[in-house]
């Protein structure tokens, strides 16, 4: 069926279905999901790159049904960052062919108001980098809902009664791809130059940084070989995960704590703990913590440092277990390490799988150890 044809039919009986016929199994859902993402997916423009995805809502009908083309590289997910969407008018007399952004993660962050900010400010600093090349860029725009309209960068109105051949919906999408694909050029080029800086940036305070550190040591009337503070620097920034091997008594653990005071992690704080691992440790209760017969949570020592160091980002934490051979480390440390694996970079942050498991805790520690990044 022609793509001009799909899109009146949506257009047409529409508000019908979601007013008077079941969601499961409707002829809209069909068209919405699969129909035109089949239609559009077939543009030889459309290549491997790119995502086409439609709803009409899930479990229940949505007041705004949509067809979004994502760039794999930008999103996978209309919850956030930017791509072209087909977006129909609550009423169903317009349809807009759109370079939006997603709303439901921004939202989620900042609230309403905050988000609707972010996204206009974004949308603003798009138009200001890109050629619009013919398409509106004001606010002129009518869906019925403040998301979608606010976070308009580029669009196009189709008339319910004038929907255009699908030589020209065809046509009209191959330009806004194009403008797509200049965006996504220019966001790398900016990521490109933002990361050169910032490396030239880090290689000097890096330098910087471990020349305090040595001077806070020696202040303190402690002598270490320069490469072995330099080389326990850079396995920390490598991975927050070290182990010092050696006979007892050469200071492994001074230099643990001495290292973290000299950047603010004090046992005086809080930011800094030294545990000693005993011999009779089997599991990770002690560390982690369990739930008693009566259904209490018991967070165990690293669980409560965690909460902390979680609420605090942008402050180092030091977690030291002291003498670690004591005991099996694949008995008690074994969790710890499978998620210490699982780092991730998300933008600028530095996100891990899940340290416990949600049925484990009670609501307030659910929401300290999952709702946080």
């Amino acid at each position: 069926m022609p793509l001009k044809q799909l899109f009146e039919e949506v257009m047409n009986n529409y508000i019908v279905a979601k007013t008077s016929q079941p969601f499961k199994g409707n002829r809209m859902g069909e068209i919405l999901r699969n129909e035109i993402p089949n239609a559009i997916q077939k543009f030889s423009f459309i290549g491997g790159d790119f995502i086409v995805k439609g709803s009409c809502g899930q479990g229940n009908w949505a007041e705004i049904p949509w067809v979004a083309i994502m760039h794999k590289s930008v999103t996978k997910t209309t919850m956030e960052g930017v791509y072209i969407v087909y977006l129909f008018s609550s009423d169903m007399k317009r349809l807009y062919i759109t370079l939006n952004q997603g709303c439901t993660k921004l939202k989620d962050e900042y609230g309403k108001a905050k988000a609707i900010e972010k996204m206009m400010s974004i949308a603003t600093s798009i138009r200001d980098k890109l050629n619009p090349k013919g398409w509106k860029t004001d606010d002129n725009i009518s869906i019925g809902n403040e998301f979608y309209e606010k976070g308009m960068i580029f669009y196009k109105l189709y008339e319910k009664d004038n929907i255009p051949s699908d030589e020209v919906l065809k046509s009209d999408l191959n330009d806004l791809i194009n403008i797509y694909i200049d965006y996504i050029l220019s966001t790398r080029n900016s990521r490109e130059e933002s990361m050169q800086k910032e490396d030239m940036t880090n290689t000097f305070n890096i330098k910087e940084e471990i020349t305090n550190i040595k001077n806070y040591i020696r202040s303190r009337g402690f002598l270490y070989d320069d490469k072995l503070i330099e080389n326990y620097y850079l396995s920390l920034k490598t991975k927050p995960f070290l182990i010092l091997a050696g006979i007892s008594g050469t200071g492994k653990s001074k230099l643990a704590r001495l290292f973290a005071e000299a950047i603010g992690a004090t046992a005086e704080n809080s930011r800094f703990k030294l545990v000693p691992v005993r011999p009779d440790w089997s599991d990770s209760t002690d560390l982690l913590g369990y739930k008693d017969l009566n259904g209490r949570f018991h967070p165990g020592v690293l669980t409560t440092f965690v909460k902390d160091a979680m609420e605090n980002p942008q402050k180092p934490y030091f977690f030291v277990l002291d003498e670690m051979n004591l005991a099996r480390v694949e008995y008690y440390f074994s969790d710890v390490l499978s998620i210490i694996e699982s780092r991730n970079r998300i933008d600028k942050s530095i996100v891990t799988d899940k340290l416990l498991n949600r049925e484990l805790l009670p609501q307030k520690w659910r929401k300290i150890l999952f709702d946080l990044q």
